[in-house]
């Protein structure tokens, strides 16, 4: 008589279940036709009603096989999660991650480990966010695993990353600005960017950053060296407007740089700085000309404004947004509480331009991008 190994069988039903599933629920609906390569609007890619149905579901799995088993199948797919064989990994994420209900059944700490171990892997990485969404992992561990999740090289990581950061921004600002003090001379890059990024929003980390400057000025000057602080000089311009005297002070400091290559930057930086200061975010006066990316975004821009701008003044409200399936957070990036078009269009492209490079351009976080680029 045949022997069974009853785990062995059981990893097979599950990875069995996880392939064959799917193609089920494609051909049902017709998902694997030609119409599914047509990429869905960012606004409806995820309905409201996705966890309800998800959760539905789940109790209905549970119902029919019962929780002990539910969480024997959760441990075991954790431990296929921790293969070596990385398409038994990928498997063992994937099904996770299309299953919140098992994972769910892991404690915090086997969570927090499942989502270090796909943070590690380029490949993983998608798989883990999604479960680290859904988890029940606690507030001061999850900051810091999407703050890890946004510094990834995969844009669709980092950007989805970011609407969570972004949706959370005080909770964040405030974190970094903790970081930023306790430690002025270590590197803070991903905390510039998000205070490049946020601006006139982000005036609370002012005194941080004109605390790290002095440190490095102080460090500088011990060692008989320039020093370094283009990164503050930018995030201190995008602040802009809700800049303090000591901020608009640095700035000063910043355009009577010598005009050598170094200084040239710094100077450079600097005017656009004052001008933040002078003139806030707003978009510059003339016409709007936008690149290939641009165009795909802002035609969906226009149908987004078309349904939600009720007055149509060619602003979208904050009470407008709201009434959005899925409101562009972030998109903001004046300040001034409301969305243009231009800006709803960079926030639904993420970091990608979205303008030709002489078009008239809102004051946006671009300072970085005119004077040293992308990096």
């Amino acid at each position: 008589m045949m022997k069974f190994d009853t785990q062995t069988t059981l990893i097979r039903f599950i990875l069995h279940c996880s392939i064959i599933l799917p193609l089920l629920v494609c051909s049902g609906t017709g998902l694997c036709g030609q119409e599914s390569k047509k990429p869905k609007p960012l606004e409806t890619q995820r309905p409201d009603n996705d966890e309800n149905e998800q959760a539905s579901k789940n109790r209905d799995l549970a119902n029919a096989l019962g929780d002990d088993m539910i969480e024997k199948m959760s441990r075991t797919v954790r431990r296929c999660a921790f293969s070596k064989d990385e398409q038994v990994a990928l498997r063992a994420f994937k099904l996770f991650a299309r299953r919140p209900g098992y994972h769910q059944k892991l404690g915090e700490g086997d969570q927090l480990e499942l989502v270090n171990k796909g943070l590690e892997s380029d490949q993983l990485q998608i798989f883990a966010l999604t479960i680290l969404e859904s988890s029940e992992i606690q507030d001061t561990e999850r900051h810091s695993l999407f703050l890890d999740f946004y510094k990834s090289s995969n844009p669709s990581v980092s950007q989805r990353a970011l609407r969570e950061i972004n949706s959370n921004r005080e909770q964040y600002l405030q974190r970094l600005i903790s970081e930023l003090t306790t430690n002025p001379l270590a590197d803070h890059k991903t905390a510039f960017q998000l205070i490049e990024l946020w601006g006139p929003q982000a005036k609370a980390a002012l005194p941080a950053l004109i605390k790290i400057y002095n440190a490095r000025k102080e460090k500088a000057k011990q060692s008989n060296r320039p020093f370094d602080y283009l990164d503050i000089l930018i995030a201190v311009g995008e602040i802009g407007s809700e800049s303090s005297q000591a901020g608009v002070q640095l700035i000063l400091d910043a355009c009577n740089e010598k005009n050598d290559e170094r200084g040239s930057k710094y100077v450079h930086a600097g005017l656009m700085s004052l001008e933040r200061v002078a003139d806030g975010r707003n978009i510059s006066v003339g016409p709007i000309e936008y690149n290939a990316t641009g165009v795909k975004y802002a035609k969906y821009g226009d149908s987004l404004f078309e349904t939600y701008d009720k007055n149509k003044d060619g602003m979208l409200s904050n009470e407008e947004t709201k009434k959005m399936r899925r409101p562009p957070v972030g998109a903001d990036l004046n300040g001034d509480g409301q969305v243009s078009k231009p800006e709803l269009v960079q926030s639904l492209a993420g970091n990608t331009e979205v303008l030709v490079k002489n078009s008239a351009r809102w004051s946006g976080p671009s300072i970085r991008r005119e004077v040293i680029g992308n990096k």
